[in-house]
């Protein structure tokens, strides 16, 4: 019989004409399906959107952005031992076993033995707050007197392995420091020293701050020697009469 081949551009080519139904038209169809789909699977692999793929981590480059570049592979001097940051302003007492190693004072990355054992001390300003601390003065007088003390550590070590519980923020949550202890003890001592009042030309704690505020910084410098830390002010805030007096006044 005779046949008739129509192709179009947007199907695959159909055979028909005489004997279309007949099992070999049929098969002649499917085969042109399938080669048809096979031509236009490469023009659709390049039609396709290409994917941006991120870029692999760059450990080199990424050290050189932050101003690293002098040690490109910061892991590889402590194949055997661990890493350590210390901030800026911070010091690190590092341990072996319980015994004192040394201290790292700049900050930064820091590679140590892998059974050291690093104690951060920050460096920075602290104050403690000594707030209505009852006294007598040199009279016998009751007062309440409040004081503010500045202070900064200079050691890592000694604040460690020389005095327990040492100033607020290393000393345990239901306690007092031993800082903030000397220093009301301090300003207890020295109030005693002196009147709450005084005629003119005599020493006294109503008048006379400045002196007492040098006599307060040195006193307790004496007595915290062993936290490592540098006492830089210790300043009288309030000075009143205690209640049970002002009362009768």
């Amino acid at each position: 019989p005779k046949h008739v081949w129509l192709t179009f551009k947007s199907r695959p080519p159909i055979l028909t004409g005489f004997g279309a139904d007949s099992s070999l038209t049929r098969h002649q169809n499917v085969c042109w399906t399938r080669a048809r789909s096979a031509m236009e699977r490469p023009a659709q692999q390049e039609m396709a959107p290409t994917v941006a793929w991120p870029e692999p981590f760059d450990l080199v480059q990424r050290m050189k952005q932050l101003g690293l570049e002098r040690d490109p592979r910061p892991f590889s001097c402590c194949p055997v031992g661990k890493c350590i940051v210390v901030p800026d302003n911070h010091e690190a007492a590092l341990f072996l076993c319980g015994s004192y190693r040394g201290t790292v004072k700049q900050s930064g990355l820091h590679c140590i033995g892998v059974f050291e054992n690093a104690e951060i001390i920050s460096m920075k300003k602290f104050t403690i707050n000594c707030n209505k601390v009852k006294v007598l003065d040199l009279k016998g007088n009751p007062l309440l007197i409040s004081g503010v003390a500045t202070y900064r550590a200079t050691s890592a070590k000694k604040p460690i392995t020389d005095v327990a519980n040492p100033w607020p923020g290393r000393c345990d949550a239901d306690g007092k420091s031993f800082m903030e202890l000397q220093a009301q003890a301090v300003l207890k001592k020295v109030a005693a020293q002196y009147p709450y009042e005084a005629p003119e030309g005599q020493a006294c704690l109503l008048r006379d701050s400045s002196g007492i505020a040098a006599q307060l910084r040195e006193e307790l410098q004496r007595q915290v020697m062993d936290t490592g830390c540098v006492i830089i002010s210790f300043d009288l805030t309030d000075l009143s009469y205690a209640p049970e007096i002002a009362q009768a006044m």
